[in-house]
């Protein structure tokens, strides 16, 4: 899902970029539409790669980090130890 937002941001960054860069320097001719059409597939091409490989990491490291703190809580619960945050209140 960020591939395609990153895919989308960049794509019309570049796109947007090559047709300011032409009107600035005097070109309107239509021929300016080309090669802002090829920078915007090649950008969107690196924004989707970029998007889904940081999509990745980022699941891959919370999924790691939550079966870490799920191992921790069940050799806690093995122990019968309270857990940290546990408001239980004990008989006196």
């Amino acid at each position: 899902m960020v591939g395609r937002k990153y895919a989308g941001i960049l794509g019309s960054l570049a796109f947007a970029l090559v047709v300011a860069r032409n009107l600035i320097a005097g070109r309107l001719e239509p021929d300016v539409l080309w090669p802002a059409m090829a920078a915007m597939f090649v950008m969107a091409a690196v924004g989707w790669l970029a998007g889904t490989l940081a999509d990745t990491f980022v699941s891959e490291a919370v999924r790691e980090r939550f079966a870490a703190a799920w191992q921790e809580y069940l050799a806690a619960a093995e122990q019968n130890e309270p857990q940290p945050g546990n408001n239980q209140r004990r008989a006196a």
